[in-house]
């Protein structure tokens, strides 16, 4: 039941990490550079995942397409998966034991 919560509540944040007030291409940089320097954290414990350098590349090019606004929507997914993924790995490090077969 835990591990299904925790799954949850990561898609949800995931899903809800959606458009805000109006960004600043300056806010989006900053986003994106968050995304960047969390995803390669999670990468180092072994927990990146997979779409979330996608999304970084598109949150770039809508950026450098002057699309500020999906650039940031696309920054911020970036960064919750960024941080869901180091969520993930904790909880990988502390429930390793239940996840070993009998």
């Amino acid at each position: 039941m835990t591990k299904l919560l925790l799954i949850l509540t990561m898609c949800l944040s995931t899903a809800l990490a959606g458009p805000a007030t109006a960004a600043t291409d300056k806010d989006v940089r900053e986003t994106i550079d968050e995304a960047t320097t969390t995803l390669a954290a999670a990468g180092a414990l072994g927990f990146a995942w997979i779409n979330t350098e996608n999304l970084i590349n598109q949150a770039e090019k809508a950026l450098a397409d002057n699309r500020v606004d999906a650039a940031a929507t696309l920054a911020r997914q970036a960064l919750t998966q960024a941080q869901n993924s180091i969520v993930q790995s904790e909880y990988a490090d502390a429930h390793w034991q239940e996840m070993k077969p009998d």
